[in-house]
């Protein structure tokens, strides 16, 4: 905890000797209902699994990423440690308490972007830099001969949560080398490496939605809405709609009012993305691509509601960045795959 407390710049900062970030260790994520971890191997042909497993979250000790029963979840999570014989990992933050948003930094800024970042975070986010960690990726590097200067995406969170999360993995035997927010780590399994459209991702979690543009290698955008989908979702429905592969409508309702709030954020996000594509004096692209991902990315008649201008949403292949079904055929299911996205994307390399 001393190495966290006093050093207040980026998520990697914690950690930053060579040796920590390059040695291998799974990947382990919280969520308001369940503890999932993987990890990754090289084979001959690429990535493999080596091991995985995932715990059901009683109800009520995480709740919209906000930790409300820290000696329960250390006692999960130690139980955890000890049965899969895990200590260092990687892990996510919750996209509930971070914030995202892109700049255009002064071309000159290259020597110490570090700081130009930090002098912007005020201005983009209702917390002091004293407060916060973050950290970037640069998403374009302009011509030095023009006004075009460096494009970033920030990603920014108050450390009071990193402490939260930090503390109780502590408490439960666990060393994080790794932190990032779950859109990043998300996006790194679903978005192919080579679309280069921008990419609306949508996380579906059992307590809440994720929507995350991707462009440029990078989350531009992150949107999280919470909703109980489960008790949506009726069972009649579903089996009746099970195995279908021309769901109509009609039946695409298995999950109202699910599906009514779905839309109505999808149409925010894309009129947010049209109001910001230009903001930079040239004229930005539109979002080529929908992809579904999470834990009830499977339901039946998502893919319908979640198409939007003339877009389909297509369900996300998280191995897509990890390897190919022509040499590896994983052991998870892949219906169960699609809810340990943000666990793959933590273990696959950074910058891809």
């Amino acid at each position: 905890m001393k190495v966290l407390r006093e050093n207040k710049k980026g998520f990697l900062d914690f950690f930053p000797a060579p040796r920590f970030l390059g040695m291998p260790a799974p990947a382990l994520a919280v969520s308001d209902s369940s503890v999932r971890f993987i990890e990754l191997e090289k084979a001959k042909k690429g990535l493999t699994v080596k091991r995985y497993g995932k715990e059901v979250m009683p109800e009520g000790i995480v709740v919209s990423g906000q930790i409300k029963d820290s000696e329960a979840l250390s006692k999960i999570l130690g139980g955890f440690r000890k049965n899969h014989d895990i200590k260092h990992i990687r892990s996510t933050l919750p996209e509930e308490k971070g914030y995202v948003f892109t700049a255009e930094l002064p071309a000159n800024s290259s020597k110490d972007l570090r700081t130009s970042v930090e002098f912007i975070i005020e201005e983009n986010v209702p917390l002091s830099v004293s407060e916060v960690v973050f950290d970037y990726d640069i998403l374009k590097i302009g011509d030095v001969t023009s006004n075009d200067g460096i494009h970033v995406s920030v990603s920014v969170i108050p450390i009071d949560a990193v402490n939260m999360y930090l503390d109780v993995f502590h408490s439960a035997g666990l060393s994080p080398l790794h932190f990032e927010l779950e859109s990043q780590a998300v996006s790194r399994s679903v978005v192919p490496a080579n679309i280069r459209q921008p990419v609306l991702v949508i996380h579906l979690c059992r307590s809440k939605i994720g929507f995350y543009i991707v462009y440029g290698g990078a989350v531009n955008f992150s949107s999280t809405t919470s909703i109980d989908l489960a008790p949506i979702i009726s069972e009649d429905s579903l089996k009746k709609a099970k195995g279908r592969e021309d769901i109509k409508k009609e039946d695409a309702l298995i999950f109202y009012p699910a599906a009514a709030n779905i839309k109505s954020e999808m149409d925010k996000v894309f009129l947010f993305w049209e109001s910001q594509k230009d903001k930079w004096g040239e004229k930005g692209e539109d979002i080529g691509h929908i992809i579904v991902c999470g834990s009830y990315a499977d339901v039946p008649g998502i893919r319908h509601y979640a198409s939007n201008n003339g877009i389909s949403a297509e369900v996300a292949n998280v191995w897509v960045n990890a390897f190919s079904f022509e040499n590896y055929i994983p052991p998870i299911p892949s219906s169960q795959a699609l809810g340990y996205s943000s666990v793959i994307g933590l273990v696959l390399p950074r910058g891809r």
